[in-house]
């Protein structure tokens, strides 16, 4: 069956080992290195929002948008968050850029642990209200006296190791967002075997056409 998506978040959180240093200490020499690598797609020093936390070591963090607002990117001590809406051809150039720049400022010491990877969309099914689509699998409410009538069902498949792939799930809603859609949320822990955003996503998008396909759903 054919999900046209029509709103969609994507997230992924990687990991360090060691810890990124420079964040607290030589900080100038992480600017340099982000602002060098992120010139060419317009990163100014009046981006660059540092962020004190919780006044700890450990909430100190730095973040910043590229591309005109079209990735947020967080960085901590101990991890980089990205947070886009698609990770088309120009967000993953900027997103290795950032990496790129991590690495450089700590001289290649910098690798991964972990990648948690997240795609949240909203979108619809051709010929089927997502109410119909999850009923498939939950097709039996409980009777529950006293709690109203039974307005919708949700569903949470939770899978585990497949190397690189540390565990994943797989989640069906009806979407708060589009009228009669489907709500798909496909989540993934990763290995830190990839060391570049393409080969993040590339890892990603197999994981996600895999999760969409055990449900019998395509998309583009």
């Amino acid at each position: 069956m054919n999900f046209t998506i029509e709103r969609r978040e994507v997230e992924i959180e990687s990991t360090f080992s060691p810890r990124l240093w420079h964040l607290v200490h030589d900080v100038p020499v992480l600017y340099e290195a982000l602002l060098e690598r992120l010139a060419n797609i317009g990163l100014s020093d009046t981006d660059l929002r540092p962020e004190a936390g919780n006044g700890s070591v450990g909430g100190t963090g730095l973040g910043f948008w590229l591309l005109g607002g079209k990735v947020h990117v967080h960085v901590r001590l101990d991890s980089l968050r990205l947070r886009t809406s698609a990770l088309t051809a120009d967000v993953l150039a900027a997103a290795d850029g950032v990496v790129a720049a991590l690495q450089q400022s700590s001289r290649n010491a910098l690798r991964f642990r972990t990648h948690a990877f997240s795609c949240a969309c909203h979108g619809l099914i051709e010929g089927m209200k997502a109410a119909e689509f999850v009923g498939q699998f939950v097709p039996r409410p409980p009777a529950m006296e006293g709690l109203g009538d039974h307005l919708g069902t949700g569903v949470a498949y939770y899978f585990g190791e497949a190397p690189p792939t540390v565990s994943s799930t797989l989640t069906l809603d009806a979407s708060q967002a589009v009228q009669d859609g489907l709500f798909v949320r496909v989540f993934a822990v990763m290995d830190g075997t990839a060391g570049t955003i393409p080969e993040i996503h590339a890892l990603a998008e197999e994981r996600v056409r895999t999760a969409l396909a055990s449900v019998n759903l395509e998309t583009t």
